[in-house]
């Protein structure tokens, strides 16, 4: 399978993990704190991380919610799920994601001109194309609309997301 990577590869994206410890005694209730996953050493300072927030754009509601439970299995947060490329717009700007999974099709657009859109005006907002259509032109385009890849929705759960969702660093 291909699919474009838009920030860096797997081996690079991997090689300053550390796992958390699992226990924080002495530290009081930290039940109102994010979810961090890891600790980034970078430099002189740790960075906490953190699964990235995911939009889900696509208009039908069985791949939505197959989707939803995909990416909370793998530690995805998932803020938000639109059916529609205005309903997307719209969502973004509220909930502010971290990556956009969204569909080919799209009953008011295509998810291409969603992609470009959303490059052009949330230029640090990663994109993965997918569709129920296979087109071998779909990884070509997904590229060109700025897109981080395209990947067949039958093959979602085997891709490496983290290389798409890099994990976000929280201060």
């Amino acid at each position: 399978m291909t699919y474009y990577n838009c920030a860096m590869d797997k081996v690079s994206a991997g090689r300053n993990r550390r796992s958390m410890p699992t226990s924080c005694d002495g530290l009081g209730d930290r039940s109102s704190e994010p979810d961090l996953s890891s600790r980034v050493s970078f430099g002189r300072e740790d960075v906490h991380t953190r699964k990235a927030r995911v939009l889900i754009v696509d208009d039908g509601t069985a791949f939505r919610m197959a989707a939803r439970e995909l990416l909370e299995r793998r530690g995805y947060r998932v803020d938000g799920e639109a059916d529609s490329v205005a309903t997307a717009i719209t969502l973004v700007e509220r909930l502010a994601p971290d990556g956009v999974l969204v569909d080919v099709y799209l009953p008011d657009g295509n998810g291409f001109q969603l992609a470009t859109r959303l490059r052009d005006t949330h230029p640090g907002l990663a994109v993965l194309m997918a569709s129920g259509e296979i087109d071998a032109s779909f990884y070509a385009r997904a590229a060109a609309c700025g897109a981080c890849g395209f990947v067949p929705k039958n093959q979602l759960a085997e891709v490496d997301l983290e290389g798409i969702w890099l994990e976000v660093r929280i201060r």
